[in-house]
């Protein structure tokens, strides 16, 4: 039987949609989804109990949705229409259709036999950059949702579908989410305990995004050490919880000194980067806002991705400090080798002054300084000057001692030079260089 619906979206734009009440595709807590007739690229979730409040979380969802979806892929099952009946009554939203020949859950991929039977890449321990894209992409989804002002709250491996074939994260039910709208937030009401900070126990309206920082820590955990969680270990304390939700509680984990926890014996987390055990640590036991945010996660997991290679037996992945599976340490780098090269210096051969280089160089000086067509009696006073200037220098020459009284005349004839050159700059003049009598006189 095929039921009409009429689909709003944010822009005012509406159209009918039917799907068929016999054939639903999935059936969840709170509603069913249907695929639509005719339309394969779009789904219907039909609340089960449909009601104002849920109304207004969904159309605040979508006037403000997160920056994702826009490369062509799907990312987030985020709503994008209001579906009505033909009455206008509230009934649910239209989303983006999953491809699910592509997909499967987050959970095959932290268990080894799962990953073995399913046949999935990071199967063996050889691919662990598989699982690493895995939740760097998680991460990154994660940041343009707390861009957008709302959280998950919810985070958890089975609302998380993954591409088997290229590690792409689609993340679904969203619309149990924290949602910000200008002057109003609508809560979350739903979180699972397994991955619930323990502050928000028993305070799921509360949980923001510092919810799913904490859910992001335990999950990326899991990914790196085949599903075990970070309170799988053995506590020094023999009255310690021993349930995984009461070590949450407590803040026993085994990356925190503090627990003093010892970590169970499959986990990897020794061979581990100090860094990444540090955003562990701060992610489980640190407090709000001072747990990693996805986007340091991010980063650091794709520079992570970057430094795992196959260790020498070819068969497994080498992290950081080693391999967790055949046990190789990794070859300290070799000191580099100090070479001192020698100073170089630079040879510069004095040329003695002569007066043909120091009339050309004032000859050269003087026409750049002027323009086209100066006068003949500038170019007369400079080579006069020069050659004044060289007799002069010569001990015991007949112009030795008469510099200073030239000198005042041949700063004026430069200075009428300049003047009838048109030339604004002040004109530039050969050096003058005091003869030694001229010295003993001025002394005297």
């Amino acid at each position: 039987m095929w039921l009409t619906l009429h689909t709003h979206r944010a822009d005012g734009s509406r159209r009918a949609v039917q799907i068929d009440e016999r054939a639903p595709l999935g059936r969840g807590g709170e509603g069913l989804v249907y695929p639509l007739r005719h339309d394969p690229h779009y789904v219907v979730k039909m609340f089960a109990r449909p009601d104002a409040v849920r109304e207004a979380k969904i159309r605040a969802m979508i006037a403000a949705p997160p920056a994702v979806n826009r490369d062509g892929h799907l990312h987030l099952a985020w709503p994008e229409a209001i579906v009505t009946d033909t009455n206008g009554r509230f009934l649910g939203y239209m989303m983006p259709r999953i491809d699910m020949r592509r997909s499967v859950p987050l959970d095959w991929y932290l268990l080894p036999a799962q990953r073995k039977a399913e046949r999935l890449r990071g199967d063996s321990e050889t691919d662990l950059g598989f699982r690493l894209t895995i939740a760097r992409n998680i991460a990154a989804i994660l940041v343009a949702i707390h861009a957008a002002g709302h959280a998950l709250v919810d985070l958890k491996p089975p609302n998380i579908l993954v591409d088997r074939e290229h590690g792409t994260v689609v993340i679904v039910d969203c619309d149990g989410s924290r949602i910000f709208e200008p002057g109003r937030i609508h809560p979350a009401l739903v979180a699972t305990e397994e991955y619930l900070a323990p502050e928000f126990h028993g305070r799921v309206k509360q949980a923001d995004a510092r919810q799913d920082r904490f859910a992001l820590a335990v999950i990326v955990f899991r990914l790196l050490n085949d599903g075990l969680y970070p309170t799988n270990g053995t506590p020094l304390d023999p009255a310690a919880p021993a349930s995984h939700i009461g070590r949450i509680k407590a803040g026993l984990f085994t990356v925190n000194p503090a627990a003093a926890m010892k970590p169970h014996p499959g986990s990897i987390q020794s061979f581990l980067a100090d860094e990444t055990i540090d955003l562990f640590r701060r992610g489980l036991s640190a407090a709000g806002l001072l747990r990693p945010a996805p986007y340091h996660w991010q980063c650091h997991l794709e520079q992570l991705l970057k430094r795992v290679r196959p260790c020498r037996a070819g068969r497994h992945a080498m992290l950081p400090k080693g391999c967790p599976w055949c046990g190789e340490i990794p070859m300290a780098p070799r000191p580099a080798r100090s070479v001192v090269s020698p100073p170089v210096v630079k040879t510069v051969r004095a040329t003695p002054p002569s007066p043909a280089n120091a009339i050309g160089a004032a000859w050269v000086r003087l026409n750049k300084a002027t323009k086209a067509g100066a006068a003949t009696i500038a170019k007369t006073a400079v080579i006069a000057a020069a050659a004044l200037a060289m007799a002069a220098s010569e001990p015991g020459g007949p112009l030795a001692g008469k510099l200073s009284e030239n000198a005042a005349t041949t700063d004026d004839s430069c200075r009428r030079a300049s003047l009838h050159t048109g030339n604004q700059q002040q004109a530039t003049c050969p050096p003058i260089v005091p003869s030694p009598a001229a010295k003993e006189k001025a002394n005297a």
